[in-house]
């Protein structure tokens, strides 16, 4: 067992088997250690690489496509539980409003991933059990976004 894994298993052990998860691999590489667990619909990879630990998630498929944690919490957490699903638009304010809370603010650290994971696993493996499209999509938008404004930033500043 790796550190990253045993950590995780002190932090986090209870909440990923409340919600059916199991160690599934250890993909740890020279400097970078990265661990993956596996519900019945959804992977979560941790990944610690020098001082910081990531968290992506994806669909339990074949040739599954990873979203980090923090991409993933701003679509589902804020308006999973509704009976219906919003517009882009208003999806958009919420998942603008949502990111200056812990997920906007969350650090690279096992303490900050622990609370969102403890917070919104529950809703994340719902809402990818099946992935709804809308959803999906939006994830995908917001990936894009976030990486060109980075992409943006690094060459424009």
């Amino acid at each position: 067992m790796t550190r990253l894994q045993a950590n995780i298993e002190e932090k986090l052990g209870e909440v990923l088997k409340k919600y059916g998860f199991s160690f599934v691999d250890d993909l740890s590489r020279n400097t970078a250690e990265r661990v993956v667990y596996q519900s019945e619909s959804v992977l979560v990879r941790f990944s610690y690489d020098r001082g910081d630990i990531l968290v992506d998630i994806a669909e339990n498929k074949r040739t599954p496509h990873w979203y980090p944690l923090q991409h993933v919490a701003k679509v589902i957490a804020p308006v999973y539980n509704r009976l219906e699903m919003p517009s882009k638009e208003e999806m958009a304010q919420k998942t603008d409003q949502y990111s200056i809370g812990i997920v906007g603010t969350a650090g690279t650290d096992l303490e900050s991933v622990s609370a969102i994971l403890r917070r919104d696993l529950g809703q994340i493996v719902k809402a990818f059990s099946p992935l709804d499209a809308l959803k999906a999509g939006l994830l995908q938008e917001i990936s894009e976004k976030e990486e060109q404004e980075t992409i943006d930033r690094i060459f424009n500043s």
